[in-house]
């Protein structure tokens, strides 16, 4: 016998009916009804009696219905052992940000952790992380936005001051501080419409009344830089941002009369257990971003 015969029987005892119990198992009349009959024959007695297409259990039934649910309950538990230690053995890490290319440090810190396993780093638009990570897609991600999903769990890493990056020569970087008003007819470089760095634009100018002109998408931090180095572009980013891309082309200005902030969050699916080597790079993160040394400009 196997398990799905027995799993066949006790639904076939719960119902107490052949139809149903087949439409709620997902298979024909047919194949169930010959499942029960290969048990019998097997165990040489008879379980079930019936009446049409209703059954009850015979005394023989009702005796071994409580060593099937037991069996299907132990095997059951030993496949999520076997599951949960194949899960463990996995040599492979996915994590989902874009922010983690904005922070050169962390790549040194990723490397060490990573040594012995393959780590995938990969972007997706906000809207599709919380299926990536709830279907083991991913096992970690880096965001600027939180999610509300009751099965995600999330820890603060830490907070930026949102300012300006505009090139150097141009008229306002010969200013010490921005106001938002200043920037209503300037043209921004900013990602795409799915990214948080773009989202986090949106919502500060939006506050102000007003929708930034964003005339330029790119997919990387240096296409940012780049971009406003022409001197026709401006972009709205964290300090680390320029330190880590910057040149002397380009300046970061901070905003007046506003603190604007970004928040990163580490998110991961808590209804999962996480590698042992998730767990690793979960708690290299937190380090790092706790880590006021990473971040000089900003203490």
């Amino acid at each position: 016998m196997d398990i799905n015969q027995l799993k066949y029987f006790k639904k076939a005892a719960e119902v107490q009916h052949i139809t149903r119990a087949a439409e709620e198992l997902h298979i024909t009349q047919a194949a169930l009804s010959q499942s029960l009959h290969n048990l019998e024959k097997e165990l040489g007695v008879t379980l079930f009696e019936h009446t049409g297409r209703n059954v009850s259990l015979s005394r023989y039934g009702i005796a071994y219905l409580e060593y099937a649910s037991n069996a299907i309950s132990a095997l059951t538990r030993g496949e999520k052992v076997i599951r949960e230690m194949k899960h463990d053995e996995d040599n492979s890490v996915t994590l989902i940000t874009p922010t983690l290319f904005g922070f050169q440090g962390l790549f040194p810190i990723i490397c060490e952790k990573s040594d012995g396993f393959k780590l995938s780093v990969m972007q997706k638009a906000h809207y599709r992380i919380p299926s990536a990570l709830k279907s083991g897609e991913a096992d970690l991600c880096i965001t600027q936005r939180p999610f509300e999903e009751i099965e995600l769990q999330g820890i603060k890493l830490r907070s930026f001051k949102l300012g300006i990056l505009a090139a150097s020569g141009s008229p306002l970087a010969q200013k010490g501080r921005l106001s938002l008003e200043e920037l209503r007819e300037c043209e921004f470089v900013s990602f795409n419409t799915d990214q948080s760095q773009r989202m986090n634009l949106q919502e500060l100018c939006e506050k102000e009344g007003w929708s930034p002109n964003i005339t330029l998408e790119v997919g990387h931090y240096a296409d940012v830089v780049r971009a406003v180095s022409t001197g026709r572009y401006i972009a709205a980013v964290v300090p680390a941002i320029h330190e880590n891309y910057g040149t002397t082309e380009v300046k970061f200005l901070e905003l007046d009369g506003t603190d604007p902030e970004v928040t990163l969050w580490l998110y991961w699916d808590r209804t999962h257990r996480l590698k042992p080597l998730a767990k690793a790079l979960k708690l290299a993160l937190v380090e790092y971003f706790g880590d006021e040394s990473n971040f000089g400009k900003e203490k």
